[in-house]
């Protein structure tokens, strides 16, 4: 992988990435934590949130290599 491309999502993060794309399709707002824990079947909430970090990480990474390459 080269220097500064996002890292691959696991398996856990791209199930939350295609679960909220579909919520936010069909409701027009973000779920909440709680509604995040229920569909993946968490408990706590820390595993959900560490998730949604890489997930912002990634797709922060994603957008500035678009904008260098478009440079």
């Amino acid at each position: 992988m080269p220097a500064g491309s996002p890292e691959p999502l696991t398996t856990a993060q791209q199930e939350l990435y295609e679960w909220l794309s579909d919520y936010i399709g069909v409701h027009r707002h973000s779920p909440s934590i709680r509604q995040m824990m229920e569909a993946m079947g968490l408990r706590s909430p820390a595993p959900i949130q560490s998730r949604l970090r890489h997930l912002q990480q990634n797709i922060l990474k994603s957008l500035l290599l678009r904008q260098l390459r478009q440079m």
